[in-house]
C-alpha cells in the first residue's frame, strides 16, 4: 500500500477519506498520557513507586534513560521526551527553576539562556535574578 492511499484512509470522511484513525499518533497520546499523570498526580500510587525506583532524587523532566530498564518506563520516557518538546516554565516567583537548566525564556528557536561566565553557579535560581519590589 503505498503511503499516499494509507493518508486517504486517515483522513476524515467528510473530506473524502475513510475515518480511520491514525495509529502512530494515537500511539503517542497513549504513551504520553502516563508522563503527564506522574507528573500531575504525583501522590498516585504509580507515581510514587516509579519516582522512588527511577527518579528520587531529581525530577521526570531531567532524568536520563538507564541502560537495564524496563520497557515502561523506557515508554514513559519517550512520552516525556514528545509530550516536552518546546515546552518552557511560567515564571511565578521564580524559586524553583534553574537559570542555566531549565527551558524559560520565551525565545522562538531555545528556551534557555546563553552561556556567559563559567564562575557563575549551575543551579542559580530565577528567583535570584528578579528584583523584590517588597524588599526594597
Amino acid at each position: 500500500m503505498h503511503l499516499e492511499s494509507w493518508e486517504k484512509l486517515c483522513e476524515l470522511k467528510f473530506r473524502g477519506g475513510l475515518g480511520f484513525r491514525d495509529l502512530k499518533a494515537f500511539n503517542m497520546a497513549l504513551l504520553a498520557k502516563p508522563t503527564w499523570r506522574i507528573l500531575t498526580e504525583p501522590e498516585l500510587q504509580v507515581s510514587r513507586l516509579m519516582k522512588s525506583k527511577y527518579f528520587s532524587n531529581e525530577s521526570l523532566l531531567y532524568v536520563q534513560d538507564y541502560r537495564y530498564t524496563s520497557l515502561v518506563w523506557t515508554s514513559i520516557l519517550w512520552g516525556r521526551d514528545l509530550s516536552f518538546n518546546g515546552v518552557r516554565w511560567n515564571i511565578s516567583n521564580g524559586s524553583s527553576v534553574r537559570v542555566w537548566k531549565d527551558p524559560w525564556l520565551p525565545r522562538d528557536s531555545s528556551f534557555y539562556p546563553f552561556r556567559v561566565s563559567s564562575g557563575v553557579s549551575q543551579n542559580l535560581k530565577v528567583s535570584n535574578l528578579i528584583d523584590s519590589i517588597t524588599n526594597s
